[in-house]
């Protein structure tokens, strides 16, 4: 298992998360270095895939989105690391764009409104239950959010 291996192989580990479902918001795998209460409270992702097909630039692509889109509205902070795991590989194209992170910023920017903008409004559930659409989902972005997209990055894998 991925997050057993992370927790014993990986220096300074403080804690590793394995989250499961459609809810996850982007985040399979949680690296935490830092305990609860530090600030900032440093982390990596590892994003998991599993397909019976290597992994393509537009799959990776709502993937990033998804995680631009939760920081831009403050559900969680960038992760210092974010790695992408599959047994199938990726594509040749979309290897390219993990070699040149320039490149790999333009393709989501470009690619955004196909990619991106629906996948990350859905409806959420709030603490008590009900069926929420918070104002910022509700809305179509017809560009990716301005803060995550300009901030630098480091190289996805």
């Amino acid at each position: 298992m991925a997050s057993d291996y992370l927790a014993t192989k990986m220096p300074g580990v403080f804690e590793v998360q394995q989250r499961r479902g459609a809810r996850d918001k982007g985040r399979d795998i949680v690296v935490w270095l830092d305990p609860p209460g530090a600030a900032p409270r440093r982390w990596q992702l590892y994003q998991c895939k599993h397909y019976g097909a290597v992994l393509g630039a537009g799959t990776a692509a709502e993937e990033i989105g998804r995680v631009l889109y939760y920081t831009s509205i403050d559900d969680y902070i960038a992760p210092e690391e974010y790695w992408f795991v599959t047994h199938k590989g990726v594509t040749s194209p979309f290897q390219d764009l993990l070699d040149d992170p320039k490149k790999l910023k333009g393709f989501v920017l470009d690619h955004w409104n196909q990619y991106c903008a629906e996948k990350n409004h859905k409806d959420e559930e709030d603490r008590t239950g009900r069926r929420v659409q918070s104002a910022r989902r509700c809305v179509r972005l017809q560009h990716p959010p301005r803060e995550a997209a300009t901030r630098p990055h480091r190289r996805t894998r």
